[in-house]
């Protein structure tokens, strides 16, 4: 089915906790292109869209609703710029309050996935209006940040902030080295938070694209194209990548980050790790 503009009515009256935003970007995510070219089964007709940032028309204040209030509610205005969580989730539930997993809450509802049938229908950012539901997480934004960086945060690097907490580093060694694969948002996410974040002195940068590692390199990567020719084997050339790495890290790299989505790095990411390291 073609992309098609349809109008939809705004809410004349908003449920407790209930935000009524207007847009002022949205950015693509991978999962967009991959619901569009049906790698992924959602439900249609949807807005589709997640990450985004937008302005505060209307903030939800009926008590009589029966729902609960919005946590953190009283620190919102009408007009503040703000980002938010790409689902919503109870607060309640096993999943949420227990295992702490609120996104895996029972009644989870992802932004950009959602059928226009599910509530008021305005559930994407592809849109002028998106209609925030109360146990959404929402973020005001400082005056100085632009709307552009800030709008693929709650997606593309939550996703990084999550996956390389401290925490889920190595427990034991130096954690100072590490090799990112893939240099698209999440890779230069990763390669950023690494160096800047977690203090790393040396974080290598692996693409197939030039243009790409460039910019990973503004970010403090060591740079390392990935080649494809006729005249060597893929083993060949990620044998010659390793002999680079370890030039620097001689018993191999503290942790590796697959950014990639190509199933066929693994084996290589593996191999670059020293003893005790994390993938």
């Amino acid at each position: 089915q073609p992309h098609e503009i349809r109008e939809m009515p705004l809410p004349d009256r908003l449920r407790e906790g209930e935000l009524l935003v207007k847009l002022h970007c949205a950015t693509i995510c991978g999962s967009d292109l991959h619901t569009v070219d049906g790698k992924r089964n959602e439900p249609t007709p949807l807005i589709l869209g997640h990450e985004g940032v937008g302005v505060i028309e209307g903030i939800g204040n009926d008590i009589f609703s029966g729902d609960r209030p919005r946590k953190g509610s009283w620190k919102l205005r009408e007009g503040d710029r703000i980002t938010f969580s790409v689902a919503d989730s109870c607060g309640i539930c096993p999943e949420c309050m227990l295992h702490k997993l609120p996104q895996k809450c029972v009644s989870l509802m992802k932004y950009g996935h959602a059928p226009i049938t599910d509530g008021l229908g305005l559930n994407g950012t592809y849109a002028s209006h998106i209609l925030l539901r109360r146990g959404t997480h929402v973020v005001k934004l400082p005056e100085g940040l632009s709307s552009r960086v800030a709008s693929p945060a709650n997606c593309a690097l939550a996703t990084v902030v999550n996956s390389l907490d401290m925490a889920r580093l190595p427990r034991f060694g130096s954690n100072n080295s590490a090799v990112v694969q893939g240099a698209g948002l999440l890779g230069i996410y990763a390669v950023a938070w690494l160096k800047k974040r977690v203090g790393m002195e040396h974080v290598f940068c692996l693409d197939m694209n030039p243009e790409r590692l460039k910019t990973a390199e503004r970010f403090g990567a060591i740079p390392l194209l990935v080649e494809s020719s006729t005249e060597r084997s893929a083993e060949e050339h990620a044998a010659e990548r390793a002999r680079q790495i370890r030039t620097w890290c001689p018993r191999g790299v503290d942790v590796v980050v697959e950014m990639s989505g190509v199933r066929s790095v693994l084996i290589e990411g593996v191999n670059l790790l020293r003893h005790g390291g994390h993938y």
